[in-house]
């Protein structure tokens, strides 16, 4: 979980990257570099997320309940 998250990071730092280089020279590579960054950062989070939640158990079966 931690390898997911930090590959999202360094998505994010590469799509921050990409951006930079697409403000100043305006070119459709920095545009695709940025946009798929991005794509990979937002996938890496997913799948962290997913990968957390599908450890639980469904519903409150494990939650003392008073009587």
């Amino acid at each position: 979980m931690i390898v997911i998250s930090a590959a999202g990071l360094v998505a994010i730092l590469l799509a921050a990257f990409f951006g930079s280089g697409f403000t100043d020279k305006l070119t459709d590579g920095y545009s695709l570099g940025m946009a798929l960054a991005t794509a990979v950062a937002l996938a890496c989070y997913a799948i962290g997320l997913f990968a957390a939640g599908a450890g639980k158990a469904v519903g409150n079966t494990g939650a003392p309940r008073l009587q």
